[in-house]
């Protein structure tokens, strides 16, 4: 489950920040994907909360989560 989960994470990053999914490792963080600034992480987490349902990010959580391992 844990393996499907990151590959629909990443997607998703991929597809905010308009960059191909291959190009994002596993354990990612903001500073090893190009495009993932400030507004690109808000983005993400925006379409995080939009996209499943049941999850939504306090503002401490949602500025402290920079790698996919923390989402």
């Amino acid at each position: 489950m844990e393996h499907q989960l990151t590959k629909r994470v990443k997607e998703l990053i991929a597809g905010v920040l308009e960059t191909d999914v291959s190009g994002i490792a596993d354990g990612a963080t903001q500073e090893d994907v190009e495009g993932w600034d400030s507004m690109g992480h808000l983005n993400i987490i925006m379409e995080i909360e939009k996209s499943f349902d049941n999850i939504s990010f306090s503002t401490e959580e949602a500025l402290n989560i920079r790698s996919i391992p923390k989402i």
